[in-house]
C-alpha cells in the first residue's frame, strides 16, 4: 500500500537524519505491545504512531477504548517497565476496523514484488539491528493487512 511505504520512507529518513530513537523506541513498542497490554487488549489494539507526545493507539471495540481511557496512568507504566523507556507521552485511543480474529503476520505470506520492495525501502539502513526492525515490521504491516503491494 502506498501509505505504508510513506510510513517506511519516513522512517528511514529520520534514521538517516540521526533522528531515530523516536523510531526505534516506537518499533520496539509495536514488538512489546502484547507484553505491555496483554494477549486481549493487543488482539484489540495496535499502536499506530508517535506524533510530538502523543502516542496514538488504534482500537477496535469501543467499550475497551473507554476502558483504556480510565487506565492511561497503568499503561504508560507498564511501558516504562517492560521496555526500560522513559516516555514523556500521552496516549490517545483512535477507532480503528475490527482485525480479523487471530490473523498472525507472517513473511511467507508475502510475494516476491513484496519482499524486493521491503529489501529495495530497508537498504539504505546502516545499522543491521534496525534494518532488521524495520523489515519485520513491514512484513508484519502488509500481511495483517492483506495487501497486494507496497
Amino acid at each position: 500500500m502506498k501509505e505504508l511505504t510513506q510510513v517506511f520512507e519516513a522512517l528511514i529518513e529520520g534514521f538517516e537524519k540521526n533522528e531515530w530513537e523516536r523510531g526505534i523506541q516506537f518499533l520496539k513498542l509495536v514488538q512489546r505491545w502484547e507484553n505491555i497490554v496483554g494477549e486481549y487488549v493487543s488482539k484489540h489494539t495496535q499502536p499506530l504512531r508517535i506524533i510530538g507526545d502523543v502516542l496514538f493507539v488504534g482500537v477496535d471495540n469501543s467499550v475497551l477504548m473507554h476502558q483504556l481511557s480510565l487506565e492511561t496512568e497503568r499503561i504508560k507504566e507498564n511501558i516504562k517497565r517492560k521496555t526500560g523507556y522513559e516516555l514523556q507521552i500521552k496516549l490517545m485511543f483512535s477507532p480503528v476496523k475490527r482485525r480479523k480474529k487471530h490473523q498472525k503476520a507472517r513473511l511467507a505470506t508475502l510475494n516476491n514484488s513484496q519482499t524486493s520492495r521491503i529489501e529495495e525501502l530497508t537498504a539504505r539502513v546502516k545499522d543491521p539491528e534496525i534494518r532488521d526492525l524495520l523489515r519485520k515490521a513491514m512484513a508484519s504491516l502488509l500481511a495483517r493487512r492483506g495487501s497486494s503491494g507496497l
